[in-house]
């Protein structure tokens, strides 16, 4: 965590919101409250009253509105940037009362009353919304001075909320240092109620001196980061002397302890690898395990298989081992789950929704599957063959070394993931980790690689064929199915479970790459490509071709054979690695599918917002049009030969999107960074639900107007299928409806209350369009990193030789 001293405050202010360690649960303990968190650990959900008791057990506090703009005073870089954050919101401490004053650092009698003492008579000037610019323009109250009512130009203001005492709530408003979705700014509101709970409203802790005492998860963020280095330095030195030998007894009742105390343990920790797990998944997260066990006896940290079966080279690997692993679908494992009482540890993946903000620690080889960057606990990630090479550098530098029968498992899953230290996959550290173990077991590395793949060919189920290796992208899927040669594969099969995957993710296309082996050796390989007939668009041509340049500027002497639907080839030299053909094929697939052909509204719809490369107009810096108003839209959709949907239409397609499962296009019609104009205005309807605001259901949408028939109070916190709504204001001025978003409570919003000239910085529009034209796609070639990567070290297959004719002799 990071902090800043304050010379004016004489305070230390930190940088990020408060994140859940150790010290935050032992004072969450201490004041009796049960915490909340988002997947990146912040604290959120907790109401005013229960923020100021949890502040008062760490022994800190948080800004008070005139501490806060002190703050913004004092000029530092990344104060600033952290004091106007678009990643969180933050509670100031400050209550405005009905009796027209406000209390800075107020006692709280329950989760709706402050104690009046200290209350000063200052009224707060309203504005419900205004706009103003901070800089020079507070009073000594820390209330806006001069503020408009109506933002009609393109100038960075702060939208201002005065406190507001609804019956419905409670007695006192709390302030918040916000942000606004719509204009990418931040907002001052004075109006929260006191018991308002938010996903996105977080706390700030100041402190007089910096926290003492043991932060367990540092220790262990710095611990591995040590680890790692001590472990790289002993492969550059092929130091693997003086090493304490783990024998395969001590791993085998350690897994016999997990199975016996799993539910008995009042703190378990699960360390898993991705669903249908492979080699590499399942023997990381056994070893993983029992190194933390090792580093932390008082904790029990159970291995766990995301399978319902062991399969079966992975069965043959671990051998009378295989007994004490423990699957997902084990009542043992769901009774925890359902108890509530685990953390989790990735290995070989580092995204799993359900359980995201569970996870503790994560080590992978692959690229993040989404951002990480706040996620603060242990991470490693290192692009090496396998992650259990990563795991086994870690034993190596907390001085450990294995007996012949774990040595001989750790080698199978290193091999099984680098395809035999295949040029494409493997590393010099994967090298010297084989070269090792090899050495130790006296194991001929291709024989046992053979013996492994020998067992995971013997599958012939279409179904696990599939799940074995199946990876699903934006609006693509793509399996690799790996085949004995010789073996009759029904094709008709692989492409029926092309088209149900197709259907099930609403997918555009889906392609599945058969790699046949001989004696363990990749000899040819075919690719078929099955596109969604109900995407009405026909790529497959532009694929096959797309497939076809790459293989022959890998190997220009490649055997092709071309169908309409599917390529094969032999001859290549080396496998046709998935993740060096996944972006052109997202490229491709992206610009078929521009846009979502809409069977309800009988049109053609934009996926993304209307982008422009005219220095003339106005855009962000994703090159989206915005700052404009909704006339202007409609005129520049106009000349793009389209038009604007209305409300009714917008909620239409979203339905009809959610039922067909097009995650693509329904995550983009609630995009929560920038938002669209909707062509329905005050003037188009008649009748319509007052609200200021509200909370209201899809389901509530009447079809023919688009505006809710039925408005839940705006109090209910925590309902993720709720939107909040605002009606058009009771008055004669022109107002436009806006499909905005909500960033406080991270939900969609139905806006009603937007002046029809307002321009916003993160508003845009959608094209609607009658027809459109076939894209032109521009076909490129590998880029040349990519041809590195493909042979990452020259020397590579040098070195492998050099292994295997050592092991021989």
């Amino acid at each position: 965590m990071g902090w800043h001293y304050s010379k004016g405050l004489k305070k230390y202010v930190s940088l990020e919101p408060l994140k859940l360690n150790s010290r935050v649960r032992e004072a969450a303990k201490a004041a009796g409250i049960n915490l909340e968190f988002d997947d990146d650990k912040n604290i959120c959900m907790l109401g005013f009253h229960d923020v100021k008791r949890l502040i008062q057990a760490l022994g800190s506090s948080i800004l008070t509105p005139e501490e806060y703009f002190a703050l913004m005073d004092e000029g530092d870089k990344a104060l600033n940037s952290s004091l106007t954050s678009n990643y969180f919101a933050e509670f100031l401490d400050r209550v405005y009362v009905r009796k027209g004053g406000y209390v800075d650092n107020p006692e709280c009698l329950n989760e709706k009353e402050v104690s009046l003492k200290n209350l000063k008579p200052i009224a707060a000037p309203v504005g419900r919304p205004g706009w103003f610019n901070p800089k020079n323009n507070i009073d000594k109250n820390s209330h806006p001075i001069d503020f408009i009512t109506e933002k009609s130009d393109t100038e960075n203001l702060w939208k201002y909320w005065s406190p507001d005492f609804n019956p419905l709530f409670v007695d006192g408003a709390v302030a918040l240092r916000g942000y606004v979705s719509s204009v990418d700014m931040p907002s001052y509101d004075l109006g929260c109620p006191m018991d308002v709970k938010y996903p996105k409203l977080m706390i700030r802790e100041t402190r007089h001196d910096l926290p003492h005492g043991v932060d367990e998860n540092e220790i262990a963020k710095k611990r591995e980061i040590e680890l790692d280095e001590i472990g790289k330095h002993r492969l550059q030195t092929n130091d693997f002397n003086n090493l304490n030998e783990i024998k395969s007894q001590c791993l085998e009742n350690y897994l016999r302890k997990c199975q016996n105390e799993i539910n008995k343990a009042e703190d378990v920790v699960f360390v898993v690898g991705h669903r249908n797990p492979d080699s590499d998944a399942a023997i990381s997260c056994i070893f993983e395990a029992y190194r933390n066990y090792l580093i932390n006896p008082e904790k029990l940290y159970v291995p766990v298989l995301q399978s319902e079966a062991v399969p079966a080279e992975i069965e043959k690997l671990l051998g009378d081992l295989s007994r004490y692993v423990i699957l997902d679908t084990d009542k043992r494992y769901k009774k925890v789950l359902d108890e509530n009482i685990a953390s989790f540890i990735f290995v070989d993946h580092n995204y799993q929704p359900d359980i995201q903000k569970y996870v503790v620690s994560m080590i992978d080889h692959h690229e993040p599957s989404i951002p990480l960057d706040n996620l603060n606990i242990p991470k490693t990630f290192e692009f090496l063959g396998a992650t259990t090479s990563i795991i086994m550098k870690k034993f190596l530098a907390m001085g450990y070394s294995f007996d012949n029968q774990l040595s001989k498992v750790l080698l199978g899953a290193i091999l099984m993931d680098s395809e035999n230290l295949s040029d494409h996959k493997a590393t010099e550290e994967d090298i010297k980790l084989v070269n090792h173990l090899t050495e130790k077991t006296g194991i001929v590395a291709s024989e046992f690689f053979a013996s492994l793949m020998g067992e995971l060919l013997k599958v012939k189920d279409i179904d696990t064929w599939f799940n074995r290796d199946y990876k699903e992208y934006d609006l693509f899927g793509f399996a690799v199915l790996k085949v004995k040669d010789g073996e009759i594969i029904n094709e008709d099969e692989v492409r029926q479970k092309l088209q149900e995957k197709n259907s099930a993710g609403h997918l555009a296309t889906s392609l599945a790459k058969l790699v046949y082996y001989k004696d363990a050796e990749a000899v040819h390989e075919s690719i078929i490509v099955e596109s969604n007939p109900d995407f009405n668009v026909d790529m497959n041509p532009t694929i096959i071709e797309y497939l076809k340049q790459t293989l022959l500027q890998i190997n220009k002497d490649v055997e092709l054979g071309v169908e309409p639907d599917c390529i094969r080839y032999n001859n290549l030299g080396m496998q046709l690695s998935r993740k060096f053909v996944v972006p052109q094929l997202q490229e491709i697939v992206s610009a078929y599918n521009e846009y979502y052909f809409s069977n309800e509204l009988g049109v053609f719809v934009a996926r993304d917002f209307l982008r422009s490369d005219d220095d003339r107009t106005l855009t962000d810096d994703n090159g989206r049009v915005n700052n404009i108003s909704f006339p202007e839209a409609k005129k520049l959709a106009n000349r793009n030969g389209g038009r604007l949907l209305s409300a009714s239409e917008y909620f239409k397609l979203l339905k009809e999107a959610e039922h067909a499962n097009d995650h693509t296009m329904t995550k983009s019609l609630r995009n929560g960074e920038f938002l669209e104009f909707l062509d329905t205005t005050n003037k188009d309807v008649q009748d319509y639900l007052y609200a200021s605001p509200g909370l209201i259901l899809t389901d509530d949408i009447n079809p023919e107007t688009g505006l809710p028939e039925k408005i839940y109070p705006p109090n209910i916190y925590g309902e993720k299928d709720f939107w909040r709504y605002w009606s058009f204001p009771d008055n004669d001025n022109d107002y436009v409806l806006v499909r905005g978003h909500i960033f406080l409570l991270g939900s969609s919003c139905l806006d009603g209350k937007v002046g029809i000239n307002e321009c916003f910085h993160n508003v845009g529009l959608r094209m609607v369009k009658d027809d459109i034209s076939p894209p032109e796609i521009k076909l490129r070639k590998l880029l040349d990193t990519q041809m590195q990567k493909s042979s990452l070290h020259s020397n590579r297959k040098e070195t492998s030789s050099s292994i295997e004719n050592h092991m021989q002799a």
